[in-house]
């Protein structure tokens, strides 16, 4: 229970400490103010995996919690700068939980070159998303596919949560 509770302590004074002071020089020196509650989780388990490196006790489960939770973070923060430049995300949504998920357990267990594969897998995939969304933002014409079909099969997978906001 002590690392649970020195991990929110963490938490909770990283997160004044960002919202307060370091958000605005962060900005200033970067040019982009970074999200108080993202930092503060992503420095806390960071700040966890290398404590445990370094030997001191740690809690796999608390770190892999806080971890997935950036990768949820990661992948709103992305679908965000997507849909700014009308780019489809359904496919890189999958990527980024597949990838950043299965990254957190092999870390977790110490499996750190089936990490090192996810990441590479998972970083390829995305950079062939970005790459196919710089070349078109249409959908295919597949023969045979009527086009509004596959316009309301795509508009399905990207609105996964149910709502048309984007």
């Amino acid at each position: 229970m002590t690392v649970l509770y020195y991990t929110l302590l963490s938490i909770i004074i990283l997160y004044f400490l960002f919202a307060l002071f370091l958000r605005d020089i962060i900005g200033k020196i970067i040019g982009k103010k970074p999200c108080a509650i993202c930092s503060a989780v992503s420095l806390t388990w960071l700040g966890s995996l290398v404590l445990k490196f370094l030997g001191f006790p740690a809690d796999n489960l608390l770190i892999g919690i806080l971890m997935g939770g950036s990768v949820v973070g990661g992948m709103y923060y992305l679908e965000e700068k997507f849909h700014e430049k009308k780019w489809s995300f359904w496919f890189a949504r999958l990527i980024i939980i597949i990838g950043g998920f299965s990254g957190v357990y092999f870390l977790g267990t110490n499996n750190y070159s089936y990490f090192i594969a996810d990441a590479i897998g998972a970083g390829l995939l995305f950079v062939m998303v970005l790459v196919s969304q710089w070349q078109a933002n249409s959908v295919p014409n597949y023969d045979g596919v009527p086009a509004d079909t596959l316009e309301q099969m795509k508009k399905k997978l990207e609105n996964c949560c149910g709502g048309d906001n984007h």
